[in-house]
């Protein structure tokens, strides 16, 4: 493999397509034998010296009334698009307005294959968590396609193989699908007991590969950060990432994160949230009342 993780002959494509869109798309089969030949995606610097700004993410208050999805469904902004796993049998479907348009099956040693899935919000890009298997390894597909017309190809697989082997035991991924979380509830790196931690992959361009840019710890023994869900909120001013496990307390189970970004220019400030990792910084507009005009 190469050393650089964005070569496109450093990973191996699955097409799962059929060649019409009219035709009816095959099930999508996994071959086993090509699971020890996809790389593993490593971390690379979160900041670059390129950019102008410094980003960081910062604990907040949690919101204790955030709902979180349902690990085995996920749907797009508009509804038309909603994926369905049974992990019991690794079969994960799409539909389209409630008709059946793709599977995705696990082969005999992809035990649990769709154990969470979620979907972008503009139907373009889905992740496949599998768990278990023969090396009993968990890894996150990213699924993803050019426009709403084609049928999903496997992109990328994402291992982590530093941490525990409950990777990915749930996700949430942004509106573009360019920002995805996934949990490590029962992560000990931190020399904590179980406190859980939740990973934090971004990329630029929809054909670029994910990277890991961040790792946020919980807080306290067995308390599996992001066990019962993990959720992204975004708009143009500002990023938030929420995850819900056992808490640190009895009333405290949901802990949140928004993401802290100083220009380098103090003269500008951050903007375009939503777009993450594909943050601008602009200059700041001063605002004169018109009363202190008069």
């Amino acid at each position: 493999q190469s050393g650089n993780v964005f070569e496109k002959t450093s990973y191996i494509r699955i097409d799962i397509t059929t060649s019409s869109p009219s035709e009816m798309p095959p099930s999508s089969h996994i071959p086993s034998a090509l699971l020890s030949r996809m790389p593993t995606f490593s971390l690379l610097p979160s900041v670059s010296s390129l950019y102008p700004f410094i980003d960081s993410w910062v604990e907040i208050t949690g919101n204790e009334q955030k709902v979180f999805s349902d690990n085995f469904y996920a749907e797009s902004d508009d509804l038309v698009w909603k994926v369905i796993a049974n992990k019991t049998i690794g079969i994960v479907e799409v539909l389209k307005a409630d008709n059946f348009f793709q599977d995705f099956h696990g082969t005999y040693n992809v035990q649990y294959f769709g154990t969470s899935v979620t979907i972008s919000g503009n139907a373009l890009v889905l992740s496949v968590v599998k768990t278990g298997g023969i090396d009993f390894s968990d890894s996150v597909w990213i699924f993803q396609r050019p426009t709403i017309n084609d049928y999903f190809d496997l992109h990328q697989q994402l291992n982590e193989t530093k941490l525990s082997s409950d990777f990915g035991s749930t996700t949430a991924i942004s509106q573009d699908g360019n920002f995805l979380v996934a949990s490590v509830p029962s992560n000990t790196e931190n020399y904590l007991s179980q406190t859980g931690s939740l990973l934090l992959f971004a990329r630029y361009n929809i054909d670029d590969f994910f990277q890991k840019k961040d790792v946020i710890h919980g807080g306290c023994p067995y308390e599996k950060l992001g066990l019962y869900g993990v959720a992204i909120e975004a708009n143009n001013g500002a990023l938030v990432v929420h995850a819900k496990g056992n808490g640190c307390s009895s009333n405290k189970t949901v802990r949140s994160y928004k993401l802290e970004c100083n220009c380098k220019n103090t003269e500008h400030a951050c903007s375009g949230f939503d777009d993450y990792p594909a943050l601008v910084c602009q200059e700041k507009v001063s605002y004169v009342s018109p009363a202190s005009r008069i």
